[in-house]
């Protein structure tokens, strides 16, 4: 028998039998010093409750591992010691050795797994209230070692991934093999640094899953992030020294974990300490489109469109192989239709903008954080090997800083909430025909109906028709604009009806989702070019009213809304207004009528303050009471004339076209 076994025996014997490390459950705090010890039933716990080190068996398992795990969730398993070496039975025993090593020991006294670490022989072993596991001499701060630099599966607050660049040292999270075995999986998520900061899942030596390229704020392909940015603040670096990527859980926020699991997925996890569960605030990938170069090289990925099998060439591209595309094999990518004209300094190329997209893969990019999105420009425009560029920090808000040049395939491009603009090299022959020029007014946001938000504003199409163009926002954190828009094309392309207004159009390109429909103007809208209030809804609804009890349309009759308050103030309701179409109404109808005329009268009131709120009007339109009513039964309606409509001028293109179609407003 060698030195080292008989001294792994000698101290495994003095564990047996000593009364005071073996006392069953014992906790032993939070540190672990020499002559002490952690076995099977014992546990070492943070300072602060939040942590717990011992030995476990995950799912069916019944071989013991030592892990670290949260304290209120036994099951959440951040970082485990020996995945590769378990230990059989519950003979398994945590020791500071001589030398300053935290040594695993199994029943026959053989080294399971150590932390090879060195230092003097008042060496402890501490559980650090984040997590973190570190081995330091007894009364110094320097750490001889510590769990944070071993990720297993799992990313804590304070931890982070990357590369030291003076000792190559990587830190990088490895799933498990399965739900039941901790040893290495297949699956590991490493910060690229070769260009912008990005993270990768990889499967074996094939890139699966990628978070995009950091953006300054979040990694472009995570919009999610946003959601949760109140609870947490990320940390990158990129120094001569280390390049890397963490995160720090704000005061008061709750616990939280992100993991890679056995299948390659990556979840964002927050514990609901009143459901006592983990919640999902973000996983990837989420869908077909981020599956890493699930379109190839030039193509787009849209996990809108199903029936084109999600992919489609940017335009100035076509299909590499279009046998491969027609069978649904799009990972060929797309080729050039129009070779570029670049040569000895001089070029007639131009940039297309794609917009709402993840930044492709920067891993061969050149990236310079120093200059401006406008230099950025001219300097890909100089160099025939510059494909495309974007801004490489968006954190200046609209004033985009640093630049990324891609001189290589464009890859990994896909539509996402909040994405950021990419400029495409193409052919002078390849580029659209720029708008012609106008000035522009932009859309005024305002809260519709529903759950969503939508920016309106009011224009005329070339055949002079008036519309009503509404913008879809979309949520940062779900799909809930993408869905909406959807299914409100769906429905309301079906409809067709008199009291309905109709919609003439529709366009969607990138996270830009817009629908046009036949609209009514509020007065203080045509004054200003902006809705100002909550009340221009209102008017709408007055219009429509008095549409549907006169049988005549606005658009029609432009002074419906006077001839309405003439016959009001004339008592002629019955007999001017009422829709010649329809039989003569019962005397109890007519009163009815002539409520609702009421109504919309107060509806469409040139102040916004004498409107009623839309609540107001429910009250009044189900109450049959006229005390509901909120003016008199005859009420004096104001009789300024409606100021002279001041509209957007409108060009549309095909709807149904590709991603560079779109309706300008001007």
């Amino acid at each position: 028998m060698d030195a080292t076994m008989c001294s792994h025996l000698i101290i495994l014997s003095f564990m047996l039998l000593s009364p005071i490390a073996f006392a069953p459950g014992a906790g032993v705090a939070d540190t672990l010093g020499k002559g002490r010890n952690i076995t099977d039933s014992e546990t070492l716990v943070s300072a602060n409750g939040t942590f717990t080190l011992g030995f476990f068996s995950p799912g069916v398992s019944t071989k013991r591992y030592l892990g670290i795990w949260f304290s209120v969730s036994s099951d959440a398993v951040c970082w485990v010691a020996n995945g590769d070496r378990p230990v059989n039975g519950n003979s398994g025993a945590l020791v500071v050795s001589s030398t300053g090593s935290l040594l695993l020991l199994d029943g026959a006294g053989q080294i399971s797994w150590s932390t090879n670490s060195s230092g003097a022989s008042s060496a402890e072993a501490q559980l650090l209230d984040n997590g973190n596991l570190v081995v330091r001499d007894r009364g110094s701060s320097t750490i001889l070692w510590q769990s944070f630099d071993h990720p297993s599966n799992t990313l804590l607050s304070g931890m982070k991934l990357g590369k030291n660049m003076w000792t190559g040292a990587e830190w990088y999270l490895t799933a498990w093999s399965s739900a039941d075995d901790p040893s290495p999986g297949a699956y590991r998520r490493v910060l690229d640094t070769s260009g912008l900061p990005e993270l990768i899942v990889w499967h074996g030596n094939v890139r699966t899953y990628s978070a995009g390229p950091w953006n300054g704020r979040w990694f472009s392909g995570v919009p999610e992030a946003t959601g949760y940015m109140d609870l947490v603040t990320f940390q990158v670096t990129t120094s001569p020294e280390e390049r890397s990527y963490g995160y720090t859980a704000k005061p008061g926020a709750p616990l939280t974990r992100v993991v890679v699991t056995d299948t390659g997925m990556v979840k964002r996890l927050f514990w609901d300490a009143g459901t006592r569960t983990w919640r999902t605030f973000f996983q990837g990938p989420r869908d077909v489109c981020d599956a890493y170069g699930k379109c190839g090289a030039f193509g787009l990925c849209d996990a809108g469109a199903a029936a084109s099998s999600f992919c489609s060439c940017l335009r100035g591209f076509s299909p590499a192989s279009p046998s491969a595309w027609s069978l649904r094999d799009t990972s060929g990518g797309c080729r050039r239709n129009v070779k570029l004209d670049c040569a000895n300094g001089t070029t007639t190329d131009g940039f297309l903008l794609v917009r709402g997209v993840k930044l492709p893969d920067t891993h061969n990019a050149t990236v310079n954080m120093s200059t401006t999105v406008e230099d950025c420009m001219a300097r890909c425009l100089a160099s025939c090997s510059c494909l495309a560029y974007a801004a490489a920090d968006i954190r200046g808000g609209d004033v985009r800083s640093g630049c990324v040049m891609y001189t290589d395939d464009i890859i990994d491009l896909r539509y996402v909430d909040q994405g950021q603009d990419l400029y495409l090299r193409l052919a002078k022959s390849e580029l659209p025909p720029p708008p012609a020029p106008s000035p522009r007014r932009p859309f005024p946001t305002v809260p519709v109906v529903g759950a969503c938000a939508a920016a309106v504003a009011v224009g005329t199409l070339p055949n002079g028709t008036k519309v009503a163009v509404k913008k879809l926002t979309q949520s940062s954190a779900t799909n809930e604009g993408s869905e909406v828009f959807m299914r409100e094309v769906e429905v309301m392309s079906k409809i067709r009806h008199e009291n309905l207004a109709r919609l003439l159009a529709y366009c969607k390109d990138g996270n830009e989702r817009i629908l046009v429909y036949e609209g009514y103007t509020a007065p203080e809208y045509a004054a200003q070019g902006r809705l100002l209030t909550l009340k221009c809804d209102v008017y709408s609804f007055g219009v429509v009213l008095l549409e549907i009890i006169s049988g005549k349309r606005n658009n029609d009759n432009p002074t419906l809304i006077s001839d309405a308050r003439e016959c009001w103030n004339q008592h002629r309701i019955k007999e001017d207004l009422l829709d010649a179409a329809v039989a003569q109404p019962e005397p109890e109808i007519l009163l009815e009528l002539e409520r609702c005329v009421q109504i919309a009268l107060l509806c469409v009131q040139q102040s916004p303050a004498d409107r009623p709120s839309m609540a107001e009007v429910v009250t009044m339109l189900t109450n049959s009471s006229s005390s509901q009513t909120r003016s008199s039964n005859r009420p004096v309606f104001d009789s300024m004339a409606a100021s002279p409509l001041r509209e957007a001028n409108l060009s549309t293109q095909d709807a149904s076209g590709a991603h560079e179609d779109s309706i300008y407003l001007t």
